[in-house]
C-alpha cells in the first residue's frame, strides 16, 4: 500500500478519520505497513470502537491459523 492514509469513506465528524479498511486492517496486524501507515492506523484503533472490532477479529483469526 503505497499511501498513508486510510482508504474507506469518512467515518463522519469525529476526528476526521476515515474507517480502515480489510486490506489495511490485516496488514497492520501482520505488522507489514511503514511507521507512518502504522501510526496513522495506531490513531484511528484509538477513536474508532467499529475498526478496533475488526482489528481484534483480524488478530483472533490469525491466532488460530498459527496452531
Amino acid at each position: 500500500m503505497s499511501s498513508s492514509k486510510l482508504s474507506n469513506p469518512p467515518a463522519g465528524p469525529q476526528h476526521g478519520t476515515r474507517h480502515a479498511g480489510p486490506e489495511e486492517t490485516v496488514l497492520y496486524a501482520l505488522q507489514f505497513l511503514t511507521g507512518e501507515q502504522a501510526a496513522d492506523l495506531t490513531h484511528h484503533f484509538e477513536h474508532c470502537a467499529e475498526c478496533l472490532r475488526e482489528l481484534a477479529q483480524v488478530e483472533g483469526d490469525l491466532a488460530v491459523c498459527a496452531f
